[in-house]
């Protein structure tokens, strides 16, 4: 017998939310050990550390917080981006991405010389993104659809004059 699965009405997920926000509040300030490099509660950065930690809280480890103490903004948006979903789930990589869109690639009004920095990061994981993304989404155009996305939000981010590094994804 198969159950069909049910939407959640909006007045039992409140009170699901409600119920299990301390324990991901908890789970947050601890991984960041008490830090929130600047981010106050409510910030675009903690809602996506706190969708992760409702989710899974084993990603916010080493890799996000190590980027966050080391004030690689790029970094620790990849780390949620593609180092959350250690099964390469096709459904879950698409909550990583969500949460890294909310963590943003970007802090309000990149440089010229930020977007530089973030299209030199990405290229510098462009294989291993590909590969990733190759696996996830299950070929090569859509690993390539999406890594095309990725350049136009990093390009995008100083008002597409990083786009004049000549960075890009091909291979």
């Amino acid at each position: 017998m198969t159950i069909a699965p049910r939407p959640v009405e909006d007045d039992y997920g409140q009170a699901l939310f409600d119920l299990v926000r301390p324990d991901c509040e908890r789970i947050v300030e601890q991984r960041l050990g008490g830090r929130r490099y600047g981010n106050p509660e409510g910030s675009r950065e903690t809602i996506a550390l706190f969708s992760l930690a409702y989710n899974s809280p084993a990603p916010i480890g080493q890799g996000p917080v190590g980027a966050l103490e080391t004030g690689s903004r790029v970094e620790a948006w990849y780390e949620i981006r593609f180092h959350s979903n250690a099964k390469r789930h096709p459904g879950l990589q698409n909550r990583c991405g969500h949460e890294s869109d909310t963590f943003g690639l970007y802090d309000a009004g990149a440089s010229n010389e930020e977007a530089a920095a973030v299209l030199t990061f990405l290229d510098s994981k462009r294989r291993s993104t590909a590969g990733y993304l190759y696996e996830v989404r299950g070929g090569e155009d859509a690993a390539r659809g999406e890594l095309d996305q990725l350049i136009a939000v990093a390009q995008a981010g100083a008002g597409g004059a990083a786009g004049e590094t000549g960075l890009a994804w091909a291979s």
